[in-house]
């Protein structure tokens, strides 16, 4: 290409860029950026480069314990490691290829965040190319079978946190953007009632988790896990995660719930592990959960952390 081809070219790609990094800008006033979670690698990082007494590993219900973790140090040290839409057995292959290599002798507890969901089926784990893969893991099943749906999560994952920046690659696009210019425009009464609809979906699925949340292989992914930090003499506690007090019906109470509190309270009578279950005694309210129905907000966060650890998870002051 001649060289005034060449600059013309240059010329139009930056011109493009510009607009672009204009537009995301301008769009981040519609929608915000989403803060930055913490994620496996992060728990890796912290885990690696400090000498913790707490673990604390879960779904991405993990996160809520970080003012708690921020509360008992300095006396202490405790790790997140939050794995997004995880169950047992996700948290045993971030444990098994990520975690195990990193501990070290001081760690005496690990408490295992945890809701009815770590024991629902799944058909595979797509959670985890994207939230607990190394390059290497990439890499190795490219290999295997090519790319495929399931290890490209691995590349858009890596993509999503190099362009933190961009409110259009951590929206994936515009959908949600103009989801949330319709939530302005839209009247009180009639965003209410979308709000209420979706609860109400929301209860329903929890009633029908009782069809699926009891798997046999995600328990004896637990099993295992309780039995290599038994082994090496470590506290293993479950702590069962609050939910959102509206969200929950007297059937989902009478089944789904129930059945995970009683095979919760089988871990403490047959495995000796320590069981705090907050899902109906912590004092959240709905006002203190995201519009998800699922996660606490911030606030609700800092509620809950201080509560906890003043009461069920007072424990954690003392240190192991």
């Amino acid at each position: 290409m001649a060289k005034g081809g060449l600059q013309s070219a240059l010329w139009v790609v930056g011109f493009a860029v510009a607009t672009l990094v204009v537009i995301d800008v301008g769009l981040q006033r519609l929608t915000p950026l989403p803060p930055p979670l913490l994620e496996v690698t992060d728990g890796v990082g912290a885990l690696r480069d400090g000498d913790p007494d707490v673990l604390a590993i879960g779904s991405s219900h993990t996160r809520s314990f970080a003012p708690l973790r921020d509360a008992i140090q300095p006396g202490q040290q405790m790790v997140l490691v939050p794995v997004e839409a995880g169950s047992f057995a996700s948290y045993e292959w971030v444990f098994a290829h990520r975690l195990r290599p990193l501990l070290k002798p001081r760690l005496r507890r690990v408490v295992f965040v945890t809701t009815f969901y770590d024991l629902c089926h799944k058909a595979d784990h797509a959670n985890l190319p994207g939230r607990a893969w190394t390059l290497g893991d990439f890499l190795v099943d490219v290999s295997a079978r090519g790319l495929d749906d399931f290890n490209r999560n691995y590349l858009l994952r890596r993509m999503n946190r190099l362009f933190r920046p961009s409110v259009l690659v951590q929206t994936h696009g515009t959908d949600r953007i103009l989801g949330d210019v319709k939530d302005r425009l839209r009247p009180a009464a009639v965003h209410e009632e979308k709000r209420l609809a979706a609860l109400a979906r929301w209860r329903e699925v929890i009633e029908g988790e009782y069809t699926r949340c009891d798997d046999s292989d995600e328990k004896a992914a637990l099993y295992r896990m309780i039995d290599d930090f038994q082994a090496r003499h470590i506290e293993v506690v479950m702590a069962s995660f609050p939910l959102m007090p509206s969200s929950l019906s007297d059937k989902a109470k009478a089944t789904t719930l129930k059945r995970y509190a009683d095979f919760l309270a089988s871990l403490g009578r047959d495995r000796g592990v320590r069981i705090v279950d907050m899902t109906l005694t912590a004092p959240v309210a709905d006002a203190d959960f995201m519009d998800d129905f699922d996660h606490l907000t911030l606030p609700g966060n800092q509620r809950f952390s201080a509560w906890a650890l003043e009461h069920d998870l007072s424990f954690l002051k003392a240190g192991p």
